[in-house]
């Protein structure tokens, strides 16, 4: 854990807009007190693997070397009373934790405001969520992953008025025929509204 960044209970990680992060084998951020990452729709935030040479360049120097592929980096991590407010944010190739739900932001406890979100390449899940609240608006989501959102926790995210890929809406769980044909969330989750095109700017 080494290569992780640690946000303490007292402290705040503010990421400015127009932000690149790329980050490396084992590296990620966990969240004690606030994060704060949020972009604009003319300066986004990325947060991407290292190995990813389409943001910002060949950022490692190893040329064609290396490519970028699901869980090369942890991903965000909120813990117990954290707070997270993120927008206009791409998070790209995370997922790496060593648990039974991976996901590019796991929510064990914090409450979490995250609007125009853009996720690719996760690993098993773009959200995860054990504990804690979680709102999530006009985002869109990685069509590799097992779960757009996935919730074990005693609290129903808010994920209204979110594109999910097809203009029928989420697939939901169960073998019921309901739902739509988009990507797939899990159970106590709340998608109804939502957006029958994506947003013009995650």
């Amino acid at each position: 854990e080494s290569n992780t960044v640690w946000v303490n209970a007292s402290s705040t990680l503010t990421i400015n807009p127009g932000s690149v992060i790329k980050f490396g084998s084992a590296a990620g951020i966990i969240v004690e007190g606030t994060l704060l990452s949020e972009g604009t729709e003319e300066l986004k935030i990325y947060l991407t693997s290292l190995k990813d040479d389409t943001v910002s360049g060949d950022t490692n120097g190893d040329g064609f070397a290396s490519i970028p592929a699901l869980a090369d980096w942890i991903g965000i991590e909120f813990r117990s009373s954290s707070t997270g407010t993120i927008s206009y944010t791409e998070i790209n190739y995370a997922g790496a934790w060593a648990a039974s739900n991976p996901a590019a932001i796991v929510n064990s406890g914090g409450n979490l405001d995250l609007e125009h979100l853009d996720f690719s390449n996760s690993n098993v899940n773009d959200i995860y969520q054990s504990a804690g609240t979680a709102v999530i608006s006009r985002s869109q989501f990685s069509t590799s992953t097992s779960y757009a959102v996935s919730n074990t926790g005693s609290e129903v995210i808010d994920a209204r008025n979110n594109w999910w890929g097809a203009i029928d809406g989420p697939t939901l769980p169960g073998a019921d025929g309901e739902g739509g044909s988009g990507d797939t969330v899990g159970a106590e989750i709340a998608t109804v509204p939502f957006l029958t095109a994506a947003p013009l700017a995650c």
